[in-house]
């Protein structure tokens, strides 16, 4: 096994050796990896400028202004920060085939190595997301869009945005979800190292211009159809009219699929005025479109790595709750940058170091928990439904279960415990052992338990949509009641066509008029 921190220690040691003349050449100057110290740790969402200006000092016994740390922040150049995080994410790539083992565990990568994945692709979900910052004493919305290493869960690239404008919220907001297009399709004509790479991506990519650019440069994609499309209901496309940007039904080549397939959900809908909620069983089809070979890349692994897209959004909520991402309180764009790049960098150290402490303490991603027996004996056992809980229970307390790192709280630990050590290159096993026994905590939990994606917050974006579904859901049954369906707008006529495929009884179609308030 690799020793992962002394080669740690020397890649910091050799990357800062070339920048440590950057910096004003003083008696009293203010050394480079202090500058470094107190940039990483502003990236922190917890962190002001003076509690980062503090920390910096005391941590390297030497009394600075924080205008000092920031007038040199502002020295060091961007492409220090880049050329950092592409040796950090190479030396992630050498090193963790040593972990392999744990990797797999905390990414639940199992299910998938069971189709014997070509080692050499790069399966990499991509999505935009928005931060603002403030030009000019207004605020500011700039668009990202990212690349994610779905199996190794470690962030890619910032794609280049340069060419799409930041727009000014006080005023206008023009904000358009074609400029992610715009920027993928940037990507992918400009850089020569993706060739291994398996692009997976929402239904917001399913345009024939992403879809050409992905073709022309021999490039493989799993990308979710929009419903409307005229392609839909077709096995295989014709390559040279989707080349040639021809909506034509000739579909003739293999090499280019479309998979149809069903997840079942039960949607729970909510009636604001009453405070009543309503269950309804949901069948819904989708359609994904993919030309990878259907020998090596079954349908059923099509699904499988078209679910994994979702572990971007997982790194969106880590990035908004653990840096300062949502909000750049920063007037200078490279600066922002900068800081982009730096909370990256954290990302794969951090993952680095749990993932080196677990496997010393392989005893803590135990994939079996023992059931709370509170949960069952608190409940009516009059009630048959549950005495077969409770009976279930005494049969077999144990349930498999993923284990998962608590994100927020070993960060909190990589700052306090592991930075000022590691630009430092000072980086120990007891200095690791502090991180593992008071840090890095495993959240387990029970196999395919899943939530809804709501928000109990007012006014925030998914408490509004779970109300909005009541509204959404009224006008369709009125459409329905009324036989007006062809009325509604694309979206709203898919979804009256998918809700009387899924209640087909006049029982349930009552229940949910009487629900309505639907006379």
């Amino acid at each position: 096994m690799s020793d992962l921190i002394e080669k740690l220690n020397v890649l910091i040691k050799d990357e800062f050796f070339n920048y440590n003349k950057i910096l004003n050449k003083r008696k009293n100057k203010v050394s480079f990896k202090s500058v470094l110290e107190y940039a990483f740790l502003y990236s922190n969402i917890n962190k002001t400028k003076e509690i980062c200006k503090a920390e910096t000092n005391i941590n390297n016994n030497i009394v600075h202004s924080r205008s000092s740390y920031e007038r040199n922040f502002k020295k060091i150049p961007i492409d220090f920060f880049i050329n950092f995080y592409n040796k950090i994410k190479l030396f992630y790539d050498s090193e963790i085939k040593f972990f392999k083992n744990i990797t797999d565990m905390l990414h639940n990568n199992e299910v998938v190595n069971e189709f014997n994945l070509n080692d050499n692709k790069k399966i990499n979900a991509c999505d935009g997301i928005c931060s603002n910052n403030i030009k000019n004493n207004k605020l500011y919305t700039n668009l990202d869009v990212f690349s994610f290493d779905v199996i190794e869960e470690i962030p890619l690239n910032i794609m280049d945005n340069v060419n799409i404008e930041i727009f000014n919220n006080n005023v206008n907001n023009k904000s358009n979800k074609n400029h992610e297009t715009t920027i993928l399709n940037n990507f992918i004509e400009n850089n020569n190292d993706i060739k291994n790479t398996i692009f997976i991506a929402d239904r917001l990519y399913s345009t024939y211009t992403v879809i050409n650019n992905l073709e022309i440069n021999n490039l493989n994609y799993i990308i979710r159809l929009k419903e409307n499309l005229d392609i839909i209901g077709k096995k295989y496309i014709d390559i040279d009219k989707i080349k040639n940007l021809n909506k034509s039904n000739t579909f003739n080549n293999k090499k280019i699929r479309i998979i149809e397939y069903y997840v079942y959900s039960t949607e729970i809908v909510k009636n604001k005025t009453k405070s009543k909620e309503l269950k309804i069983k949901i069948k819904q089809k989708y359609y994904l479109i993919t030309n990878l070979s259907e020998v090596e890349y079954p349908n059923k692994l099509i699904e499988i790595l078209y679910k994994y897209r979702w572990k971007i959004e997982i790194y969106f909520k880590s990035l908004k709750n653990n840096f300062k991402f949502d909000a750049f309180y920063l007037k200078d764009k490279d600066e922002i940058l900068k800081l982009k790049y730096i909370e990256m960098i954290i990302f794969i150290l951090n993952k680095m170091c749990y993932v080196y402490c677990l496997n010393k303490n392989k005893n803590k991603l135990n994939t079996i928990k023992e059931k709370k027996s509170f949960s069952v004996y608190n409940k009516d056992l009059r009630y048959s439904k549950n005495k077969k809980k409770r009976d279930e229970f005494i049969e077999n307390k144990y349930i498999n279960c993923t284990s998962k790192v608590n994100l927020s709280l070993s960060f909190d630990g990589f700052y306090k415990l592991i930075l000022h050590e590691l630009i430092n290159e000072n980086l120990t096993e007891k200095i690791l052992k502090k991180y593992n026994d008071n840090y890095l905590q495993i959240i387990k939990n029970e196999t395919n338990r899943t939530f809804k994606r709501e928000s109990i917050m007012p006014y925030s974006k998914w408490y509004i949509k779970k109300y909005h579904k009541t509204y959404e859901l009224k006008k369709i049954v009125n459409a329905i009641i009324k036989d007006k369906i062809e009325d509604l707008n694309k979206n709203l006529k898919l979804k009256a066509k998918d809700l009387m495929e899924n209640i087909k009884d006049k029982t349930t179609f009552v229940k949910l008029k009487d629900f309505l308030n639907i006379s």
